[in-house]
Parts: structure tokens; sequence; C-alpha cells
């Protein structure tokens, strides 16, 4: 960082200083967050999780975004990266893939379809890697984006190692009994009157998306983290977003 970019985030430090909310990726003490995401009614009318329009989505010091901070939390929390050696990071979030960078002493593969920042173009449901290759996969908010989300889904089992990770977070619509996709939808306009974002494809109801992931040959566990002792009392004050459950899709 230049002597610039060193003012300017210890004016914004100051600028939004407050002891309402802390930031857990910049350490910065924050009167508020700053609000994001669309804004409409179908994310209150489906009850999605991880979408729509958030108070708390972003830090004003360091930009990173309410799922990133849950990511961060958790990654700090239980030292995921300890033993992984091949990690592949499918649309990588800027703080996160900050983190893993400072903290993974393997080799670490950023990956998607249309950003050209990324180390390689990769279609999700088309790896191209061999069986058994990383220890973790981090395929975070991608899956509704996918065309053939069972075929993605598949390509992360396959590449993973036995007793590899996969993390695997999607918006989940708490009111749906099944998951809302109509194949038929060719606009932008009628998947944002449905789904509530245009580049939506679906929205998954959780028990159909737990199914889909075991079906596939994962053993999942979900974390949630107003049930865990260390977040419940911290996470709104980190911004994190209320009932955002991580899916921790393990290969036996």
């Amino acid at each position: 960082m230049n002597n610039f970019g060193l003012l300017y985030y210890w004016y914004k430090k100051l600028k939004y200083f407050g002891l309402k909310y802390y930031c857990p990726v910049c350490s910065s003490y924050l009167k508020n967050f700053l609000p994001g995401g669309k804004k409409n009614n179908v994310a209150s009318k489906l009850g999605i999780v991880g979408a729509g329009y958030r108070l708390t989505k972003s830090c004003p010091v360091c930009w990173s975004i309410d799922r990133e901070r849950l990511l961060y939390c958790y990654f700090n929390e239980f030292n995921l990266l300890d033993k992984c050696y091949k990690v592949l990071h499918f649309a990588p979030e800027i703080k996160l893939k900050e983190f893993i960078e400072r903290n993974c002493e393997g080799e670490y593969i950023t990956a998607d379809l249309y950003d050209q920042t990324v180390m390689e173009k990769i279609d999700v449901s088309k790896i191209p890697y061999q069986d058994d290759t990383f220890d973790l996969i981090i395929c975070n908010h991608v899956l509704e984006h996918v065309p053939d989300d069972k075929a993605a889904v598949s390509e992360i089992f396959r590449t993973l190692k036995r007793e590899g990770v996969a993390i695997l977070q999607v918006p989940i619509g708490r009111f749906l009994n099944q998951t809302l996709y109509d194949d038929k939808l060719n606009s932008k306009e009628q998947r944002e009157v449905l789904y509530g974002q245009d580049d939506h494809l679906r929205v998954y109801a959780e028990s159909d998306y737990l199914k889909l992931l075991d079906s596939t040959g994962f053993e999942v566990n979900t974390f949630l983290w107003e049930l865990h002792e260390v977040f419940s009392s911290k996470g709104k004050r980190y911004g994190l977003v209320e009932g955002e459950t991580i899916y921790i899709a393990e290969k036996p």
C-alpha cells in the first residue's frame, strides 16, 4: 500500500469509527456497515437468506462483504487451511482470497468462467483436473448461476481428494418446500421477477439442496453461526447475515 492508500485507509477508519460494529477482516471499529444487494420484495417473500437487500452488507473500510466475513471467521476459528495442500477457489471473494494466500502453505488456485483477474478460466461443471486432486474447494454463491448444477456438484466431488472438503454456500429460500426453478425463463426480466436477481437460475429449498449434495456422495455438515458459542455473541456486531448457513461437504 502506497502512502496515499495508507492515508485513505486511515481516513476511512476515522470517518466510520464507532463502537456498534466491528469488522473482523480489517479490525475496524465501526458506527455502521454499508447496505447493499437487490432491493425488491422477492427475497422477503421467499425468505431468501444470503441474497437480497441487507443493511450490513459491506465494510466501509476494507469492502469485505457479509458472507465473506462469515467464512473469514469460520476459517480462522477452525484452522481449515492447516492440512490443505491444494485449494481451488471459484469466484474468489477478494478479502477471503487474501486471507488464504497468507495462510495456505500449499498451492492455491483461483478460478472463474468470466472474471479475467483469476488464475484459471474454468467452468465449474467441467473442471479440467484429474480425480482426487484438491484438499479444499470453495464455491460460494456460484451454483445458483450454473445451468447444470448437478454436473457442477459432481465435478467438485470428483476432483476432491478422499476426506477433502468443499465449502458450498448458496442463497436458500426458507419459505420454499421445493427449489424454485423454471428452465423456460429466457430473459433477465423474468428471472428477476421470479428469483429476485436476473443472473440467478434458481432459488434453493434447503431440503432439495441437501439432497443434491447427498445424492452426489457427499457427507454434509451444516454450520449456523447463531448456534456456535463464540459466533453467537459476536455475529451481529460483525454484520453477519442471520440464518446464513455454511454447507461443509466432505468426500468420504
